[in-house]
């Protein structure tokens, strides 16, 4: 039987300062909707509901889906012959994604699926689904030690991002960051990635904490949301005991890893993506506790 590798990520759920209820409770409010198409949210061009939401005592869990309306593939053969698959009006391609969310430390635990839904489309979703007047925001969880070292930070010299192709470059562009010529340059050079490095050079001090920090973590959001478009977020300083400090972000976000089996359809059901969940969950329970826990 053939077996599919699947990667868990990790995140802490933030709410709106003006929320008036919390995560677990605006999933409820839509999990109670009928099991229809009300649970359904048009996203640009794609259509996404929520498919299944059971809670225990200590933790939620679901399925999310992306249904996909055009651009249908082939069914094909080894040989070479194809045709086409034939779908109802309102059918279409549907990608799931299993997660859980523990309210007591406000983590959403989820698998990750590059067709299917990810998390900025997740947020998106549930603040349109229950009509909501503030943002839900999912932020990636680094490794303990990591945001520990990154908390004492006192001093950045150096602030490196590696981006790969001038189409991600523009896109980080229209995300704020300033790098519109970069890409130009990038395209006009055909160079398939750039390293942009923020230095203070042979001067003393250091450059903007607060500023580089909170740009680092965005691009870390960036770079789950978007397919690795940001391949490296490298901090170089020093920290409260002037001790030399080097943290690559990226390569230190929490994540766990799955190798799970394909059913006879081919496909991974979902209490088999949910057990993974939840076993990658335990891994990191304590962890998670220390970090999190209210």
């Amino acid at each position: 039987m053939s077996t599919k590798k699947i990667r868990i990520d990790f995140y802490q759920v933030n709410l709106g300062d003006t929320a008036t209820e919390t995560f677990e409770g605006v999933l409820a409010r839509i999990g109670s909707l009928p099991d229809n198409n009300s649970r359904t949210a048009k996203l640009s061009e794609h259509y996404f509901r929520l498919q299944e939401l059971d809670r225990d005592t200590h933790k939620i869990t679901g399925e999310l889906i992306r249904i996909r309306m055009d651009q249908m593939p082939l069914r094909a053969k080894l040989d070479g012959k194809t045709k086409p698959i034939v779908f109802d009006v309102d059918e279409g391609l549907g990608e799931e994604t299993a997660f859980l969310y523990y309210p007591q430390t406000g983590v959403l635990v989820i698998q990750r699926n590059r067709f299917g839904v990810t998390t900025g489309a997740f947020a998106s979703y549930i603040e349109q689904k229950a009509a909501l007047d503030y943002l839900v925001e999912f932020d990636p969880i680094l490794e303990e030690d990591v945001m520990k070292r990154m908390a004492k930070m006192r001093l950045i010299r150096q602030f490196e991002v590696k981006v790969a192709s001038a189409k991600n470059a523009q896109f980080l562009k229209s995300e704020g960051f300033a790098l519109g010529t970069v890409a130009d340059q990038m395209k006009d050079l055909e160079a398939p990635r750039v390293s942009v490095l923020f230095s203070m050079g042979r001067k003393r001090g250091g450059l903007r904490l607060e500023r580089v920090l909170a740009s680092a973590k965005r691009l870390i959001k960036l770079a789950h949301e978007h397919d690795e478009a940001v391949e490296k977020v490298l901090l170089s300083g020093r920290n409260e005991d002037n001790e030399e400090e080097v943290l690559d972000l990226l390569q230190n976000r929490m994540a766990e890893f799955a190798i799970l089996k394909l059913d006879d359809l081919r496909r991974i059901p979902y209490e088999v993506r949910r057990d993974a969940l939840e076993k990658a969950w335990t891994k990191r329970r304590d962890e998670l506790n220390r970090m999190f826990r209210e």
